[in-house]
């Protein structure tokens, strides 16, 4: 393993293993977006819920998650984006203004190509 000592004059030591430094190169790069994160995971979770029959609909969703049934739909709009921007989302890649509320007013195209277009020109 790639590792280097780095000292100080009072003796103190860090090691900066290959992890440590592209954690801290990543961190610089990468910005993860909490609430857009778990906005998309809630759409797909909601989504596998209605799709299983647990819930039926939306209005059933934001009764006992107690939400405002609009706020539900706009969520679960998620669950059509393109896998690249959501994996991108997922790893902190995406444009960083790229934001929750840009996706919920949006309407987004079924088409993922069309999805990206959108998100490159309006979202980033």
């Amino acid at each position: 393993m790639l590792a280097r000592l780095l000292g100080d004059r009072q003796g103190n030591v860090l090691k900066i293993t290959r992890n440590t430094w592209l954690n801290t190169i990543q961190s610089c790069f990468f910005f993860v977006d909490h609430t857009l994160l778990k906005a998309l995971a809630l759409a797909h979770y909601w989504g596998k819920q209605i799709d299983e029959g647990v819930v039926t609909d939306a209005g059933e969703i934001a009764r006992r998650e107690r939400m405002d049934v609009t706020r539900v739909r706009e969520i679960l709009r998620l669950v059509i984006i393109d896998p690249r921007t959501a994996n991108a989302i997922f790893e902190g890649r995406q444009p960083r203004t790229l934001s929750l509320e840009f996706l919920v007013r949006k309407s987004l195209p079924l088409d993922w190509e069309l999805q990206r277009q959108m998100v490159a020109q309006d979202g980033g």
